[in-house]
């Protein structure tokens, strides 16, 4: 088995880790908060637009776990 840690791409930025900095999250790097930055730059309500985006999707998913009753969701 491969360890997880040793494949880790830290000098490309990965999506993830650039939503997590955008959310004051504390799994990225560098690279990520780099591209970030420069993604802020371009479009300064970036940040806020996650926020909503993520309180959107907790709404959403207790929703369909309680009224809907949905037991099983993918990601």
């Amino acid at each position: 088995m491969s360890d997880p840690a040793a494949e880790t791409d830290t000098d490309r930025p990965n999506i993830a880790r650039v939503y997590d900095y955008l959310l004051g999250g504390s799994h990225n790097f560098a690279t990520d908060r780099a591209f970030a930055e420069e993604f802020l730059a371009r479009w300064p309500d970036a940040r806020e637009t996650m926020r909503v985006n993520r309180a959107f999707l907790a709404r959403a998913v207790r929703f369909l776990a309680g009224e809907a009753g949905i037991r099983q969701f993918l990601d």
